[in-house]
């Protein structure tokens, strides 16, 4: 009975609006990530009301199975539609194109949506919820999403990479350029316009939204709101879009990397990041530069290395 239905439901639909992973299939524990809403995850084993999953970015982890929506013929609509990502805070999704209407929903950044309408003339944007629900947000409030490097599309750019005369600099950097459709300059900028847009979001750990966010989940969600996947944890992984160059090297949208610790370069020798340090908590600015006022010694001097893309 259970392989029979492994074979139906070998992926399910996050449908809350923030869920989170852990480590074991236990409540009473700090979580390990947060999956958004309307994220596929694979289903590798089941444990009483937990489901063993890997994300779409390849962590792994247990979801309690009230988080996620199993029905093939639904999850064959999400896949096969033309989804948007949400790039504001928080976000209702109403009933009708009014604000006087009901609430069906409220999602957080990075949420995935099924975008079904053009937006009309007072900008409200038909879309469709995973479990079938027809809603209106603000067209403002949505951007079109896009499969990641690391995603579906992985495989087909290695075969196209395979196929190039002249040989890429690095894989990711081709993808950014032929895929996203920014040069190396525009995509550094997003991600540190979309680093600064947490600024002052609280500390939590596993965190990875406005309502708290931990350093690498700050990092990763500043390149995934960019269409392109990197590792979870604050390390560099084999087989992730992040490569490792040295502290001399780097550039604005960079990752400067300690032990246990990742932020993002802004350029000027200062760097975003969200720590959870008495004092200052959260999503911040400080500096490698020992004559400003916001330099912290202790990160600057354990940075050991960079990454990059480029």
């Amino acid at each position: 009975m259970l392989s029979e239905r492994r074979s139906e439901m070998q992926t399910a639909l996050i449908k809350c609006a923030i869920a989170p992973l852990y480590q074991n299939p236990e409540h009473r524990m700090a979580s390990i990530d947060e999956v958004l809403y309307g994220m596929k995850v694979e289903l590798l084993e089941e444990r009483g009301e937990w489901w063993y999953v890997r994300t779409h970015y390849r962590y792994e982890g247990y979801l309690h199975r009230h988080n996620l929506l199993f029905q093939s013929s639904k999850i064959c609509t999400w896949e096969q539609a033309e989804r948007g990502i949400i790039i504001k805070n928080h976000v209702d999704i109403l009933a009708a194109p009014s604000y006087q209407a009901y609430r069906l929903a409220c999602l957080p950044k990075g949420a995935q949506i099924i975008r079904l309408e053009q937006p009309d003339e007072d900008g409200f944007v038909k879309v469709g919820l995973v479990d079938g629900r027809i809603g209106f947000l603000r067209k403002c409030w949505l951007k079109a999403y896009v499969k990641s490097i690391y995603e579906d599309e992985y495989e087909k750019l290695r075969k196209m990479t395979a196929r190039l005369k002249e040989e890429p600099k690095f894989l990711p950097s081709v993808y950014i350029d032929r895929i996203l459709g920014k040069n190396e300059q525009e995509f550094r900028d997003s991600i540190i316009k979309t680093a600064l847009s947490y600024l002052g979001t609280s500390y939590r750990w596993g965190g990875k939204t406005t309502l708290g966010i931990d350093c690498s989940g700050l990092c990763q969600m500043a390149y995934l709101l960019n269409g392109l996947i990197i590792y979870r944890d604050s390390c560099i992984q084999d087989d992730f879009p992040i490569r490792k160059i040295s502290l001399q090297q780097k550039k604005p949208g960079d990752l400067l990397f300690a032990p246990g610790h990742v932020a993002i370069y802004l350029g000027e020798e200062q760097y975003i990041h969200s720590t959870g340090k008495n004092g200052r908590d959260g999503v911040v600015i400080e500096s490698l530069d020992p004559c400003k006022e916001n330099y912290r010694e202790d990160l600057a001097t354990s940075f050991d290395i960079a990454g990059t893309v480029f």
